[in-house]
């Protein structure tokens, strides 16, 4: 061990050696073809100039590239040279040449990117969640890079289709995690690669309906991730019992249980603790060590929905931007990683204030619009009697009962549409639940204004 880049000085003159005699191969190897898998100069050399006479739609052989090598003046590179040069030929084996090439240049990346840890390790001027970062997504978009491939339309539709009917003889979902409630999951669930935000005022019940997303998801067997910035993973897993025993939070934290509610407890607290269900509490402190976690999470557990709780108070560790340009960045990179990974990410975001209109909205994201042009989902959380009685829900709805609902409203679905429902919402057990007739008001009904949430 050197400790020196990898490099095949031989392997690069036969590739260049066989582009120069069988210029066919050019479009055979064009996936895996760029000057980086160079490091001889003049294969290097060579290989650029070729490169622009293919780029013309002319033929990159001896001749041709001689000539183009003349009229560029190139240095260091003579007529003798491409001679040599062209005498190494294997046509028969140049695909696996051009690979062995493609796996050096990734090697020699991954050392480029440990001669930056190590520097990183003797200097403390970038936080280490950073340094992270960079260095995971480094590694991600060079392997990512290597496995990327061209598909034609037909070749999609083939593969969609053997999806489609692997999924039915199997009698399984074709994708996306359910959430437990009817009307988004007939439309797919929690999709693969997208960004489904919820956002809502405060104290309607964001971290709750996130939770209950994905303890729904987790039961079916979706593996998934809850990064939280306000509570701590003890409290999560006690939001989790009270939904599954139907004891409020502060009755199990607090107060002695009867022997019904500990067997409840106890047969709650086995069935949730076999959930494919993770945490990551060192993680929380900034947008770069979530990422970082997520793309962890995918490899190790292979989880397939990741929630991050919440956005506007997420450190997302960018200097001299305002905070409309770095939320717009955190949801475009959270964005751009569920593509990456082809996982969900669930982002959750706070509302501006507005005193004249209580009804949520997509314009009321908070500190940036961009949130929702990122997206693929936006689902809305709206519950009236958090304000008071006098407060209705909209439109066609305007006749349901506020007391002990919720209006889920999915204001932007790329793929699945707009529409919005009334769900149940359990305040003490903090638990959201499909309703199996929907309440209406009755008339003059008298609700305290001044009751806790």
């Amino acid at each position: 061990m050197n400790g020196l880049p990898l490099s095949d000085e031989l392997c690069e003159k036969v590739v260049i050696g066989t582009l120069l005699n069988y210029p066919a191969e050019w479009a055979e190897n064009t996936d895996l073809l760029c000057p980086e898998l160079f490091t001889d100069y003049k294969c290097k050399t060579i290989y650029t100039v070729s490169k622009g006479v293919v780029d013309r739609g002319e033929k990159a052989d001896i001749i041709s590239v001689t000539a183009e090598l003349a009229k560029t003046k190139a240095q260091g590179v003579s007529t003798v040279d491409i001679l040599d040069i062209s005498n190494h030929v294997a046509l028969s084996s140049m695909r696996q040449q051009v690979s062995r090439l493609a796996e050096l240049q990734r090697r020699r990346e991954i050392w480029r990117i440990g001669q930056q840890m190590i520097q990183a390790g003797t200097d403390e001027g970038e936080p280490i969640e950073t340094i992270q970062s960079q260095a995971l997504d480094q590694l991600s978009n060079l392997f990512a890079s290597a496995s990327t491939e061209i598909q034609s339309i037909a070749q999609v539709a083939t593969n969609y289709t053997q999806n489609i009917i692997n999924a039915n003889r199997e009698g399984r979902r074709l994708q996306g995690a359910p959430t437990g409630f009817g009307m988004i999951d007939q439309r797919g669930g929690l999709q693969p690669s997208d960004l489904f935000v919820i956002a809502a005022d405060s104290s309607q019940g964001k971290s709750s309906l996130a939770l209950n997303m994905v303890v729904s998801a987790a039961k079916t067997g979706y593996p998934c991730a809850y990064y939280s910035m306000e509570m701590t993973a003890d409290q999560l897993f006690a939001r989790i019992l009270a939904t599954e025993t139907g004891l409020p939070s502060n009755v199990l934290n607090t107060r002695p249980l009867t022997d019904e509610q500990l067997s409840r407890y106890q047969l709650a607290s086995a069935s949730v603790s076999q959930l494919p269900l993770y945490f990551d509490e060192r993680s929380t402190s900034s947008l770069d060590g979530i990422l970082s976690s997520i793309r962890t999470m995918v490899f190790r557990n292979h989880i397939k929905v990741a929630v991050v709780d919440y956005l506007q108070i997420l450190n997302v560790n960018m200097k001299n931007v305002n905070k409309e340009q770095a939320m717009a960045d955190a949801a475009r990179r959270c964005k751009n990683l569920a593509k990456e990974l082809n996982i969900c990410i669930v982002l959750l975001s706070q509302l501006n204030r507005d005193r004249d209109n209580l009804q949520p909205s997509m314009a009321r994201l908070r500190d940036s619009g961009q949130i929702a042009e990122a997206a693929d989902v936006v689902l809305l959380i709206y519950r009236p009697e958090v304000y008071g009685s006098r407060y209705k829900y909209p439109d066609e709805l305007s006749k349901v009962c506020t007391q002990g609902t919720a209006m889920l409203h999915v204001c932007k679905g790329r793929n699945i549409g707009t529409f919005r429902f009334v769900v149940g919402f359990n305040a003490s057990l903090t638990k959201f639940f499909e309703l199996d007739t929907i309440p209406e008001a009755e008339p003059n009904t008298d609700i305290d204004d001044n009751r806790p949430f």
